[in-house]
């Protein structure tokens, strides 16, 4: 016991008289194989109550202690609306990946909720791809903004955050940071949570377009407001689009092209709220099908590793300013 407590006097001391200097943060800084999938054979084989904002609104500030000279920048994501076009943001992750790029914080819109919850929970491009695989494969023809559309994106990808199910899923419990963006039509604001059940708030935040495609509530607030992640800690934040510059649907509907319609405005607009900005080629694809996606996947691809070679030297200019 007296040896073991001489080994930790000894060991401080040592510390104290290193020099080493650390700073206490005071701001938020916050496995199993697959096969990948293969979006060219999708068909084959078988296969309004608002929240209480003491229950799921944001989570403590963490603090760290780091190392001032190994202090690398916080990256952090905000992935756009765009239905089925949010898988060429899959393809953006398993760039980010390959490159080295990690990401800290995550947030999204509509779909790109979706999959910023998949990432977050899983931190890994395949495990999501291969979940909205499944997903296509057995909704490839399914009308989406319909009651039956929400169901499954619930059954079919957001089950597999939990054990089989939606309900035993808390946005603390995943790997990396992730923000909900909820509208509150009580207080008539929008909170970004960080804690409480995942399912029932995500679930939500998608009603408003069963009920009345308008982009009001959970839209006009903001596509690409940055501000939240800024406070968590986020040094460097980047968006990433899917609505492109073309509206293309595989079944016309008035009311849902007037509505995204908007969606680019504000988007074209909010798209200076972030510190880098990229927009997928995705306009060869619909936003209610899965014409050429795989087509668009690999145009992704390719333009992704272009992206990411512009994000590192970013990255690069950051850590040598601070």
């Amino acid at each position: 016991m007296k040896s073991s407590l001489c080994l930790v006097l000894c060991l401080a001391v040592l510390a104290a008289c290193s020099g080493i200097t650390t700073i206490k943060n005071t701001e938020n800084k916050s496995g199993a194989e697959v096969h990948i999938p293969d979006f060219d054979n999708l068909n084959s084989g078988d296969e309004n109550q608002n929240p209480d904002p003491d229950q799921v609104g944001p989570a403590n500030p963490t603090t760290s202690t780091e190392t001032i000279s190994n202090r690398a920048p916080v990256v952090a994501l905000i992935l756009g609306p765009g239905l089925n076009r949010v898988a060429a943001q899959i393809s953006f992750l398993r760039v980010l990946e390959q490159k080295g790029i990690k990401i800290s914080l995550i947030q999204g819109q509509e779909m790109g909720a979706v999959v910023a919850a998949l990432y977050a929970k899983f931190q890994s491009a395949e495990r999501v791809e291969w979940y909205f695989y499944k997903y296509f494969r057995k909704n490839e023809r399914q009308d989406v903004l319909s009651a039956d559309w929400r169901n499954s994106v619930e059954d079919e990808i957001l089950s597999s955050l939990g054990k089989g199910s939606c309900s035993d899923i808390s946005i603390e419990t995943f790997k990396m940071g992730y923000l909900l963006p909820y509208y509150s039509v009580k207080d008539g604001r929008v909170d970004y949570l960080r804690r409480g059940p995942l399912c029932p708030l995500l679930l939500d935040t998608l009603t408003p377009y069963d009920k009345n495609l308008e982009a009001s509530a959970s839209f006009e607030w903001g596509l690409y407001n940055s501000s939240a992640l800024k406070k968590a800690g986020a040094d460097i934040v980047i968006g990433v689009d899917v609505l492109g510059n073309k509206l293309l649907f595989r079944k016309e509907n008035e009311k849902i092209r007037k509505f995204y319609n908007k969606i680019q405005m504000i988007r074209n607009v909010e798209k200076r709220y972030v510190d880098y900005f990229v927009s997928l080629p995705v306009d060869e694809m619909p936003l209610d099908g899965l014409e050429n996606l795989p087509l668009v996947s690999k145009k992704s691809l390719l333009h992704s590793e272009k992206v990411a070679t512009e994000i590192l030297e970013r990255l690069k200019m950051w850590k040598e300013k601070n």
